[in-house]
């Protein structure tokens, strides 16, 4: 016969089916640290930590040559080659945006104002009937409205710090009646400390990479130094560190008095490293740019037809829209059209006469009075 058992067994069902015995552990008179052998482990993340920075730095050629190399030559060949469609959009677009600022403050300063930009528009053209153009005429009705408003702001300023000398009376008032004291606010320790730290760790890596000590200032301690600055601007200790573990690695290949949990921040920084000029490398691979000095003759010509033809399009509309706020302008200069005007008394056109219908031809014959002055002649002779 099966043996049954509960669906949820106790500890002591357990114990007694697996013939032990339940019971306390048995306390020591002392506890010892065991010093383990790491020799392995480090050296595993020390080879961890080559591979990323081999990963980083080959990336980080591949993007150094695009910015010193590939894109500097594409810019000269784009300039050689559409030199006057790059100056005509230079143009186009210097005017388009001029007009456009032209416009919007005028219609803002209507809003503001009350007034209509029509009566705006005419009164920028008196005012500019000295020599100056609309365009100067604006930005001096813009200074006197801002001026003018800040003349309204200083009231307010004013009206707010008298209440403000009035409540701190209050609050001394306040004060002495409760004998309430201020707090004196007190430095952390340890926020102290930190910041000391991180500015010793700072001044000690700026002495490493300075090139009056004699460091070699390449591309990669430039890139280091940059670093630095910006993990000392956000005082971030952990990136100082990382940097610091890397030069001293540079240096110690073995990494000797180096810890382990420094050998994994150093992989931390280069894997996101990594990652950023990964994120910009994919960017600019979009860009026509991209690798342009091993483009073929084919695939320059192609490229040249695509991008006169892109050009000229956005040249086409540019003009578009200059012509749309052209347009805006025009109306607001032209004079206003009344809704109700008065007409001119002029003399009735006189209709030509016509000669009035007779009766006999206004109604039908009768053929039953005198049939025959309406038959024919000759019509029944046989």
């Amino acid at each position: 016969m099966a043996r049954k058992y509960s669906k949820k067994p106790n500890r002591q069902n357990i114990w007694a089916y697996t013939g032990r015995t339940a019971g306390k552990p048995k306390a020591f008179g002392f506890y010892a640290l065991i010093r383990l052998d790491i020799s392995s482990v480090k050296e595993e993340l020390l080879r961890k930590c080559k591979k990323a920075e081999r990963d980083f730095e080959k990336q980080q050629k591949e993007w150094d040559a695009y910015c010193n190399e590939d894109r500097p030559a594409y810019e000269k060949w784009m300039h050689a080659t559409f030199g006057s469609h790059l100056t005509e959009l230079r143009e186009l677009h210097e005017q388009v945006e001029r007009k456009s600022w032209f416009v919007e403050q005028v219609e803002c300063l209507s809003a503001l104002s009350g007034k209509s930009p029509r009566k705006l528009y005419l009164e920028l053209q008196k005012t500019a009937k000295d020599g100056m153009s609309l365009h100067d005429a604006l930005c001096e009705y813009v200074n006197k409205f801002n001026a003018a408003d800040d003349s309204l702001g200083d009231d307010d300023e004013d009206f707010e710090s008298d209440d403000d000398e009035d409540f701190d009376k209050i609050f001394e008032e306040f004060e002495d009646i409760f004998g309430e004291t201020k707090q004196v606010r007190r430095e952390n320790p340890e926020t102290k400390n930190h910041q000391t730290r991180i500015r010793d760790i700072y001044r000690r890596l700026c002495f490493k990479l300075h090139p009056d000590t004699g460091c070699d200032f390449n591309a990669e301690n430039s890139r280091l130094w940059h670093q630095i600055q910006e993990a000392y601007q956000k005082n971030d200790l952990d990136c100082l560190l990382a940097i610091q573990a890397s030069l001293d690695m540079k240096q110690d290949p073995m990494a000797s008095h180096i810890s382990c949990t420094q050998i994994l921040a150093v992989i931390d920084e280069f894997k996101n490293g990594l990652r950023s000029v990964r994120s910009l490398i994919r960017n600019a691979q979009q860009e026509s740019s991209w690798r342009f000095l091993i483009w073929s003759d084919k695939q320059r010509k192609a490229a040249t037809r695509q991008l006169e033809q892109q050009m000229l399009r956005e040249q086409l509309s540019l003009k578009y829209e200059m012509e749309y706020l052209e347009s805006i302008e025009k109306k607001w200069s032209l004079p206003v059209k009344r809704k109700f005007q008065v007409q001119p008394l002029t003399q009735p056109k006189v209709r030509a006469k016509t000669k009035p219908r007779t009766k006999e031809s206004s109604q039908p014959p009768n053929y039953s009075s005198s049939p025959e002055q309406y038959v024919q002649p000759g019509l029944f002779d046989f």
